[in-house]
């Protein structure tokens, strides 16, 4: 082996055997998140319909604190996408002091005043959901070793390295902990917004015998979080030339293989799904058992084969979907 491809093995080697996720429970960006939802704010990730339903049986807002949120709201847009106020929530240790070198003096002094305004209520959810928080981190953490002692985390990265035809950009993607107002279901975000390595996994309210399905989200967000190259946009709107179409295609992709697709029914023992578009909140079109069987075989015969993504790939997808 020459001397470039002796160096691309090691690297690989070292960056795929070091690569892992850390659970973060943040108070602050519980707070923002919070808020995020109650706002309605739509960029850069949907704001959650059920958290807005369910919370609002759990507390009641005066009109200054509804007032608060479209306020909120207002901050918000006039800074994005040039400045996403929600990233020095997540991000920084010193949230309202990094924000002064972003958004102006009175700005910042109404975002205090909000917060300020809405914190009581936020706390109502947050000191309910804490304990369940802390306990997740706790046993995401374990599982994590787990998964590395056991190299699972390399044969995963490997697996999904080879099949998006790129190379993960971290080494340690952050899991940000968040509050979740559904008991039997959890959703993730890929951390749209913030550094390229965070990701968002709602579960506040999941029972701990949902590690595995949680460990699936947690390994779907980071494909869409690192996998998802400029490769794989480009070879999509090649074949589907619409923007919704290849956001759909991606997220589909993306399922064949976590959470309950084949490599989270291979590594972390879930059941083969019976669709890949199942709960009732889904915004995208439903996939009957059918496609479903035929996208998990698709996807099962490049990874057996250790082939890359391609043209040929997208094509069967389409016409699988139906798109």
């Amino acid at each position: 082996m020459d001397d470039l491809g002796s160096r691309q093995k090691t690297f690989y080697s070292q960056h795929l055997k070091m690569m892992k996720f850390v659970p973060i429970v943040s108070k602050n960006a519980n707070f923002y998140y919070f808020l995020h939802n109650f706002a309605k704010i739509k960029e850069p990730f949907h704001y959650r319909k059920w958290n807005i339903s369910l919370w609002r049986k759990e507390i009641s807002f005066t009109k200054k604190e509804n007032l608060s949120f479209k306020r909120f709201n207002k901050i918000h847009f006039k800074y994005f996408p040039k400045v996403y106020i929600g990233k020095y929530f997540f991000l920084s240790q010193s949230p309202w002091v990094d924000l002064k070198k972003e958004i102006s003096s009175k700005d910042l002094n109404v975002l205090r005043e909000i917060f300020e305004i809405l914190k009581k209520k936020f706390e109502v959810i947050y000191s309910k959901d804490l304990s369940n928080l802390k306990k997740w981190e706790i046993k995401l953490k374990k599982e994590n070793r787990k998964l590395e002692e056991n190299f699972l985390t390399k044969s995963i990265t490997n697996k999904l390295r080879k099949f998006y035809n790129a190379v993960p950009q971290t080494k340690e993607v952050r899991a940000y902990l968040l509050l979740n107002s559904l008991k039997n279901n959890t959703s993730g975000e890929r951390g749209r917004g913030l550094d390229g390595k965070s990701i968002m996994i709602e579960l506040s309210r999941c029972s701990l015998n949902k590690i595995n399905y949680i460990l699936g989200i947690i390994w779907h967000e980071i494909i869409h979080c690192q996998f998802e190259s400029y490769h794989l946009k480009k070879l999509l709107f090649s074949i589907l030339k619409n923007e919704i179409k290849v956001l759909f295609a991606s997220e589909i992709i993306a399922r064949s293989f976590f959470p309950m697709g084949i490599l989270g029914i291979k590594f972390f023992n879930l059941p083969t799904p019976f669709t890949l578009t199942s709960s009732k909140w889904e915004t995208f079109p439903r996939i009957d058992s059918q496609q479903t069987k035929e996208i998990l075989a698709l996807s099962n015969y490049y990874l057996e084969k250790n082939k890359k993504i391609d043209l040929c790939y997208i094509k069967k997808l389409k016409r699988i979907l139906k798109i």
